[in-house]
C-alpha cells in the first residue's frame, strides 16, 4: 500500500466549483460569470448516459481542453469528473480530458483510500503518456456514501494529490439513500455530515474545504443565501454551484472589506510587538492574544490568494 502523506501543495481558494457537465452553453456562462472552477462531467451528467453519449461528451471535453491551451493557472480552473475505476471507463475518460491545462479530477463514490489508490495509478500512467510531470493532477474525492463519510480522514490522507474535499450534499440522490434524511432548506439534517468531513479535511491539511451544492430552487435567494452563509460560518471556503448563482456564491465566500481592514490592524499590532512598526494606538497591546494576530495573518493569506488585498 502506498505510504500515507498529509503534505498538501499550495492551492488557490475555490469559491464556486460550477457544475457544467459537458455543455458548451453552460461552460460559456460559467466563464462569463467568473466561476473559480469548472466541474466537467464524464461520470453521468444525464440519464440515460450510454456509450454513444459518453463518446460525444468525451469529444466535447477533449476539444475544450485543447482550446484553453497549457496554462493550468488560468481561471476558471478545469476539473474533470471521471468514472469510478471499477467501471473500466476511467482511463478513456482521462485520455479524453487530460492536458497540461487540466487542474485535476473529481473521483465519484469514494468509499475508502483504496479507491484513491486505484485512481492514482491511472493518473500516473496518463501523466506519463502526455509528458506531464508525475503528480501534477489534483484529486477531489466525492464522498457519496456512509462509508465514504466515515472514512473521510483516511481518504483525505491517501494521497498528496488530494487538495480539496468537503461534505457533499444531495437533496434526493446518493447521500439521501445513504443516510435516509429528508432534505430541508435549513440543512440541519446534514449538519453532522458537513461538520464531520470538514474536521477530517482540515486535520488532513486541506486549506480550503469545499462543500456540496444547494439542493433547493436557486430562485429562493433568501434561503440559498442563508444556507451558503452558514457554510462559510462553519469553515468552508466554497461550494459546488450552478451557473445562475456564481456571483452570489463568490460574494458569500469572499472576505468583506471590513474583515480585511480588521485583520490588517491586528497584523500591524504584531509588528508593533516585534518592534518593526510604530504603535498607531488602535488597540491596547496587552489585550490582544498572540493567537489573534496569527489568525489575522492566516485570514490575510486567504484574501491574498483571492487577489483582494489590493482592494482595501
Amino acid at each position: 500500500m502506498p505510504a500515507l502523506s498529509t503534505a498538501k501543495r499550495p492551492v488557490p481558494p475555490i469559491r464556486s466549483l460550477v457544475l457544467v457537465s459537458a455543455d458548451e452553453s453552460l461552460v460559456n456562462k460559467a466563464i462569463d460569470g467568473k466561476a473559480d472552477a469548472l466541474w466537467l462531467d464524464l461520470e453521468q451528467p444525464r440519464f440515460p448516459f450510454g456509450a454513444r453519449e459518453r463518446e460525444v461528451a468525451r469529444g466535447f471535453i477533449s476539444e475544450y481542453m485543447r482550446s484553453i491551451g497549457g496554462n493550468v493557472k488560468t481561471r476558471p480552473l478545469a476539473f474533470l469528473r471521471v468514472s469510478h475505476p471499477s467501471t473500466g471507463e476511467t482511463l478513456g475518460d482521462l485520455r479524453a480530458g487530460v492536458t497540461p491545462a487540466l487542474a485535476g479530477v473529481l473521483l465519484p463514490k469514494v468509499d475508502t483510500a483504496a479507491d484513491v489508490h486505484m485512481l492514482e495509478g491511472l493518473l500516473t500512467a496518463v501523466e506519463h503518456e502526455r509528458g506531464i510531470p508525475i503528480g501534477t493532477l489534483q484529486v477531489i474525492p466525492l464522498l457519496e456514501s456512509a462509508m465514504g463519510v466515515r472514512s473521510a480522514y483516511e481518504i483525505a490522507t491517501a494521497s498528496a494529490r488530494i487538495t480539496y474535499m468537503g461534505g457533499m450534499i444531495s437533496a434526493f440522490g446518493d447521500l439521501h439513500r445513504a443516510f435516509g434524511y429528508r432534505w430541508t432548506a435549513k440543512g440541519t439534517e446534514t449538519d453532522y455530515l458537513r461538520e464531520k468531513v470538514l474536521v477530517d479535511a482540515r486535520a488532513a491539511g486541506i486549506r480550503y474545504p469545499i462543500s456540496g451544492m444547494w439542493g433547493g430552487a436557486t430562485s429562493d435567494i433568501d434561503a440559498l443565501t442563508a444556507w451558503a452563509r452558514s457554510l462559510r460560518a462553519l469553515g468552508y471556503f466554497g461550494m459546488v454551484s450552478s451557473v445562475d448563482i456564481i456571483a452570489l456564491v463568490n460574494e458569500i465566500f469572499s472576505p468583506t472589506k471590513d474583515e480585511i481592514t480588521y485583520w490588517k490592524k491586528l497584523a500591524a499590532q504584531g509588528e508593533i510587538v516585534s518592534g518593526t512598526a510604530q504603535d498607531p494606538g488602535d488597540y491596547p497591546l496587552p489585550s490582544i492574544p498572540e493567537s489573534y494576530i496569527e489568525s489575522a495573518h492566516w485570514n490575510l493569506s486567504w484574501a491574498r490568494d483571492l487577489g483582494l488585498l489590493s482592494e482595501v
